[in-house]
């Protein structure tokens, strides 16, 4: 059943006193917004919604890209470490909403560090790939490698650092390769 809101019609049978020359057929959020009498769509109640299509053919009011349907409105989504109600509330496509709180999926970390707001997830870099310096940010060295026994660590003397295995551990894949795993020595 649609939950569309009253149409002028139906204000002309109560004979309500209504400038009805005013007034407009909307669809609330999740309700069909296609119009068989004009043809053309019906406005969205909500204005961070807009009618799109569906996969069944039909067209629905949706919230917007960075909006999520909170009980029949559009509320803005969520930063990292935000609360959050549900998953898809959380405004970074690589978040999840873990323990109320907008955290990076397994294999992503928090370019900001893991108690700061308002990050990006970054997906975590395999052996031999370019990581951020430790030193320069609140990332801890361990969060942007895949491999949990890599650290990223400084490349000699330059300023260049990546994701390399701990002293316990050597890259499967040959020093100075890029990919592999870090394999315990013997």
């Amino acid at each position: 059943m649609s939950t569309y809101f009253k149409t002028v019609s139906y204000y002309q049978k109560l004979n309500l006193n209504i400038d009805i020359k005013h007034l407009q057929t909307v669809a609330a959020i999740g309700d069909d917004c296609s119009s068989s009498l004009s043809g053309s769509s019906v406005p969205c109640v909500d204005n961070n919604a807009e009618c799109t299509s569906t996969t069944s053919g039909g067209y629905k009011c949706q919230c917007t890209d960075n909006y999520y349907s909170n009980g029949g409105t559009c509320t803005q989504k969520k930063e990292l470490g935000v609360y959050c109600p549900f998953d898809g509330a959380c405004s970074d496509s690589n978040a999840i909403c873990s323990n109320t709180k907008c955290t990076c999926k397994s294999g992503y970390y928090d370019n900001t560090g893991t108690s700061d707001t308002a990050g990006t997830c970054i997906e975590k870099k395999n052996l031999g790939f370019s990581c951020p310096n430790p030193s320069n940010s609140n990332v801890q060295s361990k969060d942007s490698c895949k491999d949990s026994f890599a650290l990223c660590q400084q490349v000699g003397s330059t300023n260049t650092y990546t994701c390399t295995c701990t002293s316990s551990y050597y890259d499967n894949n040959g020093d100075n390769i890029q990919g592999g795993s870090c394999t315990a020595s013997m």
